[in-house]
């Protein structure tokens, strides 16, 4: 994998993240936040939850600790709050991955020692897709859950990303 393609997927992923932020910004506060058929209860704890997996995923490809979760660390109380780190947390991922070569890309990752568990180790690209494969997943979710509130994102897909570019 080289750092051009991989900076291509993420590119994709935040522009995916902010045509739902987007949906949830459109949504009465009552639909955000009401439990619904998610596996973290509501579209706002989901949105959170994206949030979190991208944050400390990127720490640990960093081969920084950690072990709290974003929300214990920062204030994500609302969806300004959220977009807010979102948007930072985008900036810091993009200028680590543009420091990289293709080399450092496809080196392995300790990424276990940073969770404070035994070693365990993956491409720094692996990492970074499981990144972009986790956002889809619940993406995909909430996509769902927008559309039937009357408020689809539309076609969120990786074509229809580089279509778009």
């Amino acid at each position: 994998m080289t750092q051009s393609d991989l900076l291509t997927l993420l590119a994709y992923n935040y522009w995916a993240n902010a045509r739902i932020l987007d949906c949830a910004e459109r949504v009465t506060r009552a639909q955000l936040m009401e439990p619904a058929n998610f596996d973290h209860q509501s579209a706002f704890q989901t949105l959170r939850h994206i949030v979190d997996v991208e944050w400390s995923w990127r720490l640990m490809a960093q081969q920084v600790s950690a072990i709290a979760m974003l929300w214990d660390v920062e204030d994500l109380s609302d969806l300004e709050k959220v977009r807010a780190f979102w948007r930072r947390d985008e900036a810091t991922m993009r200028a680590y991955l543009e420091s990289l070569d293709d080399d450092a890309v496809n080196a392995e990752i300790d990424y276990g020692s940073a969770q404070g568990r035994s070693a365990q180790s993956k491409k720094l690209w692996q990492i970074v897709m499981h990144i972009i494969n986790h956002g889809t997943h619940h993406r995909s979710e909430l996509a769902r859950y927008f559309t039937d509130c009357g408020h689809s994102p539309g076609d969120i897909d990786f074509m229809d990303f580089l279509s778009q570019q």
